[in-house]
């Protein structure tokens, strides 16, 4: 969401500062996790803000495929790779296309595996409203894989 390392390690430190300032303050010990989370969420919305999103989609998108590459598991021929290099870089152009807030509650369940309750506390939602965009994100990004492998097939022949 935010570029680059250098943009992510900048809100690390910002958030680490704040998470310090504020742990005198921390009265559940017991929902530490999902403080922490939401402070570096907001430290990340407020970066974002100050750069008024002027980074291109595509950025995102090569960041996410990037990403999805990077968690697969070994594949063992050129022509699987390229499949799978497809495969990542039409998912990650299909998660770009979301409205942030349905990227945000895919990314956290799908890439970060937080759980219902966790993206809830995090992002200060209803687990009710968390379950409904993360159904509406996924069925959109299905919807844009079929139409785009449609688009392929009907190319090809």
């Amino acid at each position: 969401m935010l570029g680059n390392d250098q943009e992510v390690d900048d809100v690390l430190q910002d958030a680490y500062l704040r998470v310090w300032q504020g742990l005198p303050g921390l009265r559940d010990r017991g929902a530490v996790l999902a403080w922490i989370c939401r402070i570096v969420r907001n430290v990340a919305a407020d970066r974002i803000r100050q750069h008024k999103r002027s980074r291109a989609r595509r950025d995102s998108s090569a960041e996410l495929a990037a990403l999805l590459e990077a968690r697969a598991s070994e594949l063992p021929g050129p022509e699987d790779r390229l499949a799978w290099a497809e495969q990542c870089a039409a998912i990650a152009a299909a998660v770009s296309e979301l409205r942030p807030k349905h990227r945000v509650v895919l990314l956290l369940r799908e890439v970060d595996d937080m759980s219902y309750e966790q993206i809830g506390v995090a992002l200060g939602i209803p687990i009710g409203t968390v379950e409904s965009r993360l159904y509406r994100a996924r069925h959109q990004v299905a919807a844009k894989l079929r139409n785009a492998a449609e688009r392929d097939n009907e190319e090809a022949a």
